[in-house]
Parts: structure tokens; C-alpha cells; sequence
């Protein structure tokens, strides 16, 4: 059975790289998911964060607001102040501070008594209307506490909202329109900062800020996205709710997360593309799969020049056993014995040393027995020849013809000896065979007969003779 070496050494270096790959790959792959899920999880933290910054930024903001109206609204007598004393205090509330648009003080049944808009650092009045029915007045009469309305824009595009505290006893309410134009500058900044953009959602999931003021206008709605439904039931935000948001229909996939704010009962959303906000993920991947390939790269080099070293001494070990097969046991012994196999290797040399020395003997044993045969049969051959030269005339004729049959087996017996030889030299290499067409069985047939013929001969005349 002939054993392919190439096949051999291949089934094994696929063997070696399947085992250096696999193992590889499953690492990468793990530390991939491992990663991308740790990371997922930090930029959630991150994008909450920095909603949690934004909304304790407005409901600080919106206290702020609310201390300063609160504490105005407890000015005792404000109800019975003069006309002028009322428009003092007005201003004074103005200048406290800056977003406060316009001051309005009413009486207990909801008609106003002073109104004064700030119009371009001026504080002018203006005309007085009924609010018995709207809901900045009912809602403040009802609770007794600050009550604010849903945000609104104006006839100059500014966008307000309604702040409303009662008066000692109920006998009115404070009214302030606050601009939401310098908060939500200040919340976009902040947002931008770290690549974001923010928006605000009512109960409903109507817009209520937007960079893009026309989505407000048109009365724009979220309450498609995950997390606006949450909101909107009451519910707590999902992590993973949170990424790739926005269904098909909309620019680009968006990871996105609601924060409430309690103080206005709005839902602050801070978004960012997922492209983005998941380039961390990227990166780290990109990294673990070029990390990952230089170190399988390396690796096979040195795994697929061990595995030449191993399968090397297997290599020399088939080619010797070839040679023995021939009976050319003088096999190559320059074998690296510092590499595997190594028990192998050397029980494989001392068999071919074994094989060789008994090769040896066998060819030194059959040149001896053949010079040793030659030499006699020379002598036994030269004798027949000098009696036929010599003692012809003396000796009988069957004598004659039994000498001849001796003198053709012993040039039988030395043309084999002669055989013996050339083979010795053949293998050797010293002798050339030269293919012809030969009819060997033929002339052994031929002999063969002969030499029975000429033994039938001789028997008969003894015979007679007896």
C-alpha cells in the first residue's frame, strides 16, 4: 500500500490551522458580543445621564420660576393694593427675573386688575380681560398651588408657557407668561455638547420642543416610539427599547431615551443616530477582528512551521520504508532527532540498521558462495576439457557422451553462478540491464529434454551390458 505523503502533510496542517482558528474565531466572537453588549449597556447609562443632567437643568429652572411667584404671591394685601402700587410690584416681579414675559394679577373672580407686558426692556400695560373660565385661573383656585400650562407659541413665534400662583386666601391669582426660548437654548447647547439632540413630549405624546419649530406647529406626535408609549402609560423605559427606535419610514435609526420631568409632567427625549451613538461598538469590534487576525496570522505561521518539522522525520521515515521495499535498506539517516516523532525516528533507524547490516550479510554470503562455487566448478570444468583433449581416443563412447552431459550441466551450473554475480553487481548499480526479447522457458524446456535424451542414452547401454 502506497501511503501519499503530500496527503498526509496536508490532512495535517488543516487539522493544525482548524485547531488554531476555530478556537480564535470563537474568542473574537465572544469577546465581540461580550463587548458589544458591556458597551450597549455603558452608552444607555451615558444617554440616561445625560437626560437625568438635562431634566434636573429645566426643574431647576422651573423652581427657580416657581419660588419666585410663590413668594411674590404671598405679599400680603396684594389684592388691595392701589392701581399704582400693583403696577410697582409688577415690575419689580419682571426684573426678578428675566423670562418672565408679562406679570398679570387677578382678582378672585378671575378678572384681571393689572397687566403689564415687557416689550423690548419696557414694561407697558395692556388691555384687561376676563379669565373666570381658563384654565391658569381655575386650576390655581381649585389646588392652591402653582399650576403651569401646556407650552404655547406666541403671535412673535416665541414659544411661552403660563405660571399661576393663588393669592393669600384666594382672594386672586398671579399670573406670569414665561419664555421658554433661553431654557431651551440652554438644553439644546448641552445636548449638542455631546452630540445629541433633545425634544419634549406631552402625556400624549404631542411635541412640545423641538429644535424644529414647525414640527410643533403642525402639532407633530411620538407616540409610535417605545418609549413614548411607556411614558404615556406610566410605564419604565427598556434599555433595549431604547435603540433603534424609529421604524422604517424615517431618515436613519436612532437610539433615543426618556427621561419624565416631573415638575412640568413632560417627557425629555435625548436622541442620537445609532450609527453614532454605537461607534464605540464599532471600533472595538474593528479592533478585536484586526487583533484577532494578526494573532491567527502569526500563530499559523509558527503552528504551520512546526508542523513541517513534525511531518518532515514521517516524510524521510515513508521514503526509507520505500527503500526497504526495494531492498535498498541504505536509507538516508541524517534525521532531525530534536523534533517529534523522536521515539519514532530512532526506532525506525535502528530498524533500518538491522535491515541493512542483515542486507550486508546476505549479499557478502551469496559473493562469497558464488566465488566459492566458481572456483571448483573452474577446476572440475578445466579436467573435463584436458581428458576430451587428451584421454579422447582412450575412453569409450558412452564414457565420451557421459562426459559431454557433465560438461553441459556444469556450464549450466556456472551460467547461474555467472547470474548470481550480475544481480550482486545490479544491485550494486555497477551493472546495467538491458531490456530484449528473450525466450528463456523455451531453452530451459530444450535443455531439459536434452538432458533426459542423453540420460536414457547412457542408462540403455549399461543395461545391455549387464
Amino acid at each position: 500500500m502506497k501511503v501519499n505523503s503530500k496527503s498526509f502533510t496536508l490532512k495535517f496542517s488543516a487539522f493544525a490551522v482548524l485547531a488554531v482558528v476555530g478556537p480564535a474565531l470563537g474568542i473574537a466572537l465572544s469577546l465581540i458580543l461580550t463587548g458589544r453588549k458591556i458597551l450597549t449597556h455603558s452608552i444607555y447609562v451615558q444617554q440616561s445621564q445625560t437626560a437625568q443632567r438635562l431634566v434636573n437643568r429645566v426643574t431647576l429652572q422651573m423652581n427657580n420660576s416657581y419660588s419666585v411667584l410663590a413668594i411674590a404671591a404671598r405679599e400680603p394685601g396684594l389684592a388691595k393694593f392701589s392701581r399704582f402700587r400693583r403696577d410697582k410690584f409688577l415690575r419689580r416681579l419682571l426684573h426678578w427675573n428675566s423670562t418672565f414675559q408679562e406679570a398679570i394679577l387677578t382678582n378672585a373672580k378671575g378678572m384681571e386688575i393689572t397687566k403689564l407686558i415687557c416689550r423690548n426692556n419696557r414694561f407697558v400695560p395692556a388691555p384687561l380681560i376676563s379669565r373666570k373660565g381658563r384654565r391658569e385661573f381655575l386650576e390655581a383656585m381649585s389646588t392652591g398651588k402653582v399650576v403651569m400650562s401646556e407650552p404655547f407659541f406666541s403671535g412673535d413665534r416665541h414659544q411661552y408657557i403660563l405660571v399661576s400662583c393663588p393669592l393669600n386666601r384666594k382672594r386672586g391669582v398671579l399670573i406670569v407668561k414665561v419664555l421658554l426660548d433661553p431654557l431651551w437654548e440652554m438644553l439644546q447647547k448641552m445636548a449638542q455638547d455631546e452630540g445629541n439632540t433633545v425634544y419634549g413630549v406631552s402625556r400624549n405624546g404631542d411635541l412640545l420642543l423641538h429644535p424644529d419649530s414647525d414640527q410643533v406647529l403642525k402639532h407633530g406626535n411620538r407616540a409610535d416610539l417605545a418609549i413614548v408609549k411607556n411614558f404615556m402609560e406610566g410605564k419604565a423605559q427598556s434599555e433595549w427599547e431604547s435603540l433603534g427606535l424609529y421604524p422604517k419610514g424615517w431618515d436613519q435609526e436612532k437610539m433615543a431615551v426618556l427621561e419624565p420631568v416631573p415638575i412640568l409632567g413632560w417627557g425629555l427625549v435625548i436622541e442620537k443616530p445609532t450609527s453614532q451613538a454605537l461607534a464605540p461598538i464599532y471600533t472595538m469590534q474593528k479592533a478585536v477582528l484586526k487583533w484577532t487576525g494578526l494573532s491567527v496570522f502569526l500563530i499559523l505561521v509558527l503552528v504551520l512551521w512546526r508542523v513541517r518539522s513534525m511531518v518532515r522525520p514521517v516524510s524521510q521515515m515513508e521514503e526509507g520504508v520505500r527503500a526497504i521495499l526495494r531492498s535498498q535498506p541504505d536509507v538516508d539517516q541524517d534525521m532531525d532527532l530534536s523534533k517529534e516523532p523522536e521515539y519514532l525516528t530512532r526506532s525506525f533507524k535502528r530498524m533500518a540498521e538491522s535491515v541493512k547490516r542483515l542486507e550486508d550479510l546476505r549479499k557478502d554470503i551469496v559473493n562469497r558462495i558464488a566465488n566459492d562455487l566458481k572456483s571448483p566448478l573452474s577446476v572440475l570444468l578445466g579436467g573435463i576439457d584436458y581428458i576430451h583433449e587428451n584421454e579422447g581416443g582412450k575412453i569409450s563412447e558412452n564414457s565420451k557422451r557421459v562426459l559431454t552431459l557433465v560438461r553441459k550441466s556444469s556450464d549450466d551450473l556456472l551460467q547461474m553462478i555467472q547470474n548470481i554475480l550480475h544481480v550482486a553487481k545490479m544491485e550494486k548499480e555497477k551493472l546495467i540491464p538491458r531490456l530484449e526479447q528473450e525466450s528463456y522457458k523455451v531453452d530451459v524446456e530444450l535443455r531439459a529434454r536434452k538432458i533426459l535424451m542423453e540420460s536414457e542414452q547412457v542408462k540403455g547401454p549399461e543395461k545391455g551390458e549387464e
